[in-house]
């Protein structure tokens, strides 16, 4: 073979392929091809199949992660049936690696394959469609008396200092939160 021309009209792929210069041609053949439309995506799906690739409509529900070698890796709770997928996003993707850092929280859809080599799909494409609200969990108090962190003594009932044994009363939801409070997805 000694090149190949990729166009959207079959009428014009002879003349596109007459203007190139090259030896002589002997022969050539015309391939239809789905390349570029998505076909190959499956968006009513039960369960994930390796050597697919499917569409999943879905939130993330933790920070994406940093791996080691490049790539990032989020979890996502799907729509369809709640199922929770480890997702990676390849380090060859280059740019869009910096998408998916910024997507915690969000609601969206997301096109890419699951692979026998790897239990995680592997996302090439994203569109969001939502941003959720990040709640945000306070940290534990901090002792007044020490200035260690206190210890919960479970729903509604209280924190307890380890170090001097300081008890604080719990705080109502909405109520005094810790500087130290962390994001949580919801």
């Amino acid at each position: 073979m000694l090149f190949g021309i990729r166009g959207d009209d079959p009428r014009v792929l002879p003349n596109a392929m007459q203007s190139v210069r090259s030896e002589p041609i002997d022969r050539w053949l015309l391939f239809l091809s789905n390349q570029g439309t998505d076909d190959h995506i499956t968006a009513n799906w039960r369960t994930l199949v390796p050597d697919r690739s499917y569409e999943v409509l879905g939130t993330v529900v933790s920070a994406p992660q940093d791996m080691p070698g490049g790539h990032v890796r989020f979890g996502l709770r799907a729509d369809r049936n709640g199922e929770r997928l480890d997702v990676m996003v390849y380090e060859p993707s280059k740019g869009f690696r910096q998408v998916a850092r910024s997507c915690g929280g969000r609601q969206g859809t997301g096109d890419g394959g699951a692979s026998p080599r790897s239990p995680r799909p592997e996302l090439r494409e994203a569109r969001v469609i939502s941003v959720v609200t990040l709640q945000r969990k306070a940290a534990n108090p901090v002792c007044g008396e020490c200035g260690k962190s206190m210890q919960s003594l479970g729903y509604q009932a209280g924190y307890r200092c380890r170090r001097c044994g300081r008890k604080e009363p719990s705080f109502p939801p909405g109520g005094r939160q810790s500087a130290r409070a962390r994001p949580w997805v919801v």
